[in-house]
């Protein structure tokens, strides 16, 4: 039987914490806060997955690693952002909209595809809680998402397209009751082959046209060096003959 790893744990209790706790530390103290912070998560993320009753012990682990380790911005935002889909699983949009606010506003190491998840996930929550105020938000948040290049799953294309879908038809809906005016323009259905094509162009653009634009530059160095030799060179040249001549005039 395959042993459990320390902070994969099935079980909770008072002494297990004291232990895990314990192991934290000594993690924090061999490794880094980046790595202690991440046993935290994955233990609090496997509680919360299994759901009632180990909800509290999952929330209290992330207490803990959200007051012990701030500054791990990577575990600390995904935290809130398990949470705030626990919370929207059970259908409390209230709670999982302040957890996804939270990733929104203090995700300062700008992850883009953390960044175009929570945009979605804000935006199903607009859309179950039927905030007709929020629609211009919500149609912003997902040209963000969008352009963020960062569906690259067909499965995240089509979580795109049913919400972009669901917010046309909420937007419709109030446009016909007179509770909304639109003041956005239509964004339309989305292909994956468009999306990766998108993609590919901003790759190039990071990757491979620096590259090139470096390679020009060496090649331009290299021929403003040979240049500068031959200048020398014929400098050097026109200095002998106007030495033999000045010594001939003598």
């Amino acid at each position: 039987m395959k042993k459990q790893e320390w902070f994969r744990r099935d079980e909770w209790s008072d002494e297990i914490e004291q232990d895990f706790l314990k192991r934290v530390r000594k993690a924090k103290l061999k490794w880094s806060d980046s790595y202690a912070s991440q046993f935290i998560r994955i233990q609090a993320d496997q509680f919360l997955d299994k759901g009632e009753p180990y909800v509290q012990t999952a929330l209290h682990l992330f207490d803990i690693l959200f007051t012990e380790f701030p500054n791990e911005y990577n575990e600390v935002m995904h935290g809130h952002y398990f949470i705030g889909d626990y919370y929207f699983q059970i259908g409390d949009y209230a709670k999982a909209r302040e957890q996804y606010d939270i990733v929104r506003k203090h995700n300062v190491t700008h992850e883009p595809q953390l960044e175009a998840e929570i945009n979605m996930c804000i935006v199903a929550v607009i859309i179950e809680t039927h905030l007709i105020e929020e629609l211009d938000y919500a149609q912003w948040l997902m040209e963000e998402a969008l352009s963020s290049h960062m569906l690259f799953l067909q499965s995240d294309v089509d979580r795109f397209n049913d919400l972009q879908k669901r917010l046309f038809d909420m937007r419709d809906k109030a446009m016909d009751d007179g509770t909304y005016k639109s003041s956005t323009q239509v964004m339309h259905p989305v292909s994956l082959e468009a999306i990766r094509r998108d993609v590919e162009f901003w790759e190039y653009r990071r990757r491979d046209y620096p590259a090139k634009q470096k390679q020009k530059s060496v090649k331009s160095r290299d021929s403003e060096k040979k240049e500068s030799k031959k200048e020398k060179k014929d400098a050097g040249k026109r200095g002998f003959f106007f030495g033999l001549l000045h010594r001939k005039n003598k």
